[in-house]
């Protein structure tokens, strides 16, 4: 019986350990209803992490991003996590996906650094994975993703991440602390470079050799 018990314990945490390294479930970043995406749950509404109202004690933040952006531009990003969370060992976990508000579906390329990432529906989706829990860590911890964006433009982008400060305990309920944030950034254009064609036969010749 003991033996038994001790089997199912086992498998129970090499499942928890699995989902873990595997990162968040997909599609819980808390983005809205756009086009005809539904909007998205955070962990905090499936029941897998709760305990306190959403964005206690801390807050999550998207560093980087531009007010606007130039179309096939890259932009290192930082995802960076704040929270009160006083558990002994901590665990924190994000996950960030983006989509053009004309329709909802991913603009540009997202690329994880050493990360997870999943394509769904036209959209990525970027979380941490086991290396990157920053296990026993307090206050705040960072995940670095880049972002190139559409070339040609495609209209102002969202980017919506959530983010969970767990206390650690493998377990579902109570003692969690979930965060979100939603950023936009502008469609820009290539800056050109206004001149007359008197200036343009100008540069012409005092290019010659």
């Amino acid at each position: 019986m003991h033996r038994t018990v001790l089997v199912f314990l086992l498998l129970f945490m090499l499942i928890m350990l699995s989902a873990i390294s595997g990162g968040p479930p997909v599609q819980t970043t808390g983005a809205p209803a756009l086009g005809t995406f539904a909007a998205e749950r955070t962990c905090s509404q499936t029941n897998c992490h709760s305990g306190s109202p959403l964005n206690s004690g801390g807050k999550l933040e998207i560093l980087g991003l531009p007010e606007t952006y130039v179309p096939g531009t890259n932009y290192p990003l930082t995802v960076r996590l704040t929270s009160s969370q006083s558990a002994t060992v901590p665990r924190w976990g994000f996950e960030l996906t983006n989509a053009r508000l004309s329709d909802g579906v991913g603009s540009g390329t997202l690329f994880p650094s050493g990360l997870n990432m999943n394509l769904v529906n036209s959209r990525a989706y970027i979380g941490q994975n086991v290396s990157h829990l920053y296990a026993g860590e307090h206050g705040s911890v960072e995940w670095q993703v880049s972002w190139t964006a559409p070339d040609p433009a495609e209209g102002p982008v969202g980017f919506y991440a959530a983010g969970n400060a767990s206390n650690g305990n493998f377990q579902a309920g109570i003692g969690d602390l979930i965060y979100t944030v939603a950023e936009t950034t502008q469609s820009g254009s290539v800056p050109v470079e206004r001149m007359t064609w008197g200036q343009l036969k100008s540069r012409y010749f005092a290019a010659q050799p």
